[in-house]
């Protein structure tokens, strides 16, 4: 892993904006990027709908799809599209056909993770000839060929888990279809989330974590513990190396 340290939480969302974010809607007629929920990527959104920073993202370049969401509706204070469309989506002209929602209000997770899975690989499928395939298949959940996204952005939680990829169920790292579905370990809330080897095959992974909270548990990964081995966002970092983490909560002095 990779490990860019700033003095701020400001700082460390403002040098995602001008790395990833304002080059790739420059660079791409289509930049796909898959948003982490939780409230550590709230300032981040933030900073993308200031107007300082609004005029230098290509927003007809961008579509926006989801790491992961809680099984609530968009109103609710838990939901990640909801917490997004708030702070960022309601105030950016991004068109609606851009923004990838995972139906929080779903009934059944296991039929909206299969459902979501069929829209981001028909999204992300470059030539029609593959969407039109795409939409014959029975399955297309057990498929992750045509899912790359351009950036990946995740979180790191306090024990470890990433996405909703939580040490109870680490294997979910491992797990072949594009979207899966996860409990809280406490709360027994369902989710839907993108597997380990739907992040894995995105073309940049990124970690955004700051905070003191946030810092026990960087230090592990960082140094590559034996006790980080049972956290999902080692893992990822194991598969992906080139992964980077974007942080003010530990400097290189700390490591």
């Amino acid at each position: 892993m990779k490990i860019k340290y700033f003095a701020s939480a400001e700082e460390t969302a403002l040098n995602i904006l001008r790395d990833y974010i304002i080059p790739g809607t420059q660079e791409s007629s289509g930049y796909h990027v898959a948003l982490s929920g939780g409230t550590t990527p709230e300032l981040l959104f933030a900073l993308m709908a200031r107007p300082e920073y609004i005029h230098l993202i290509n927003w007809d370049h961008l579509h926006l799809y989801w790491v992961d969401e809680r099984m609530v509706d968009p109103e609710n204070p838990q939901s990640n599209y909801g917490m997004a469309k708030r702070i960022m989506l309601d105030h950016v002209p991004l068109t609606p056909d851009r923004i990838h929602r995972i139906i929080g209000e779903s009934e059944d997770a296991e039929d909206e993770a299969n459902r979501y899975a069929l829209e981001v690989l028909r999204s992300l499928s470059p030539q029609n000839s593959q969407r039109r395939w795409l939409a014959d298949q029975p399955n297309v959940n057990n498929s992750i060929q045509q899912a790359h996204f351009d950036l990946v952005l995740l979180g790191i939680g306090e024990d470890g888990h990433t996405a909703s990829i939580f040490p109870e169920v680490i294997e979910l790292v491992n797990a072949k279809p594009l979207y899966v579905t996860s409990k809280h370990p406490v709360t027994g809330q369902q989710r839907v989330g993108l597997s380990g080897s739907g992040i894995c095959s995105a073309v940049h992974i990124v970690f955004l974590a700051t905070g003191p909270a946030k810092a026990a548990v960087l230090k592990e990964i960082v140094n590559n513990t034996m006790q980080a081995q049972a956290y999902p966002a080692m893992q990822i970092c194991n598969k992906r190396p080139d992964s980077i983490l974007y942080t003010d909560s530990i400097s290189p002095s700390n490591y």
